[in-house]
């Protein structure tokens, strides 16, 4: 359950895994890593669902984080950060501590990386 709920936005869209080993680019990385602090924010923070959107959203603008590669636009990202911002605060209780919810966010973002970039090589 709780990777489900850390998993909502920081996967643009599910791929299919292939036998080839995977390097990840730097894209993914940036994107998933980006997403991540974003939602580890969340969790340990104050700040409105739109501040840390609209930080998310310039944070990848600076690094060049390209949506189109990644088949999702601004306007949907924006929608899904302020959905899994939501669902992290109102959830906050499922998890025992600050330790446990960076376990399962780490792990969701070494996932995001994974599917993001099968996204980015796929046929």
């Amino acid at each position: 359950m709780k990777r489900l709920l850390l998993a909502l936005c920081l996967t643009p869209a599910l791929a299919i895994a292939s036998n080839a080993p995977l390097n990840i680019s730097e894209l993914a990385s940036d994107y998933c890593d980006i997403t991540g602090q974003t939602l580890s924010e969340a969790y340990s923070t104050d700040k409105s669902s739109s501040e840390l959107t609209r930080n998310t959203i310039e944070r990848l603008k600076s690094e060049k984080v390209d949506l189109a590669k990644l088949e999702t636009l601004e306007t949907d990202l924006r929608q899904n950060l302020a959905t899994a911002i939501d669902t992290v605060r109102a959830n906050k209780s499922q998890f025992a501590n600050k330790a446990d919810f960076m376990t399962s966010l780490n792990d969701s973002i070494s996932a995001c990386k994974i599917q993001t970039e099968l996204l980015l090589n796929k046929p």
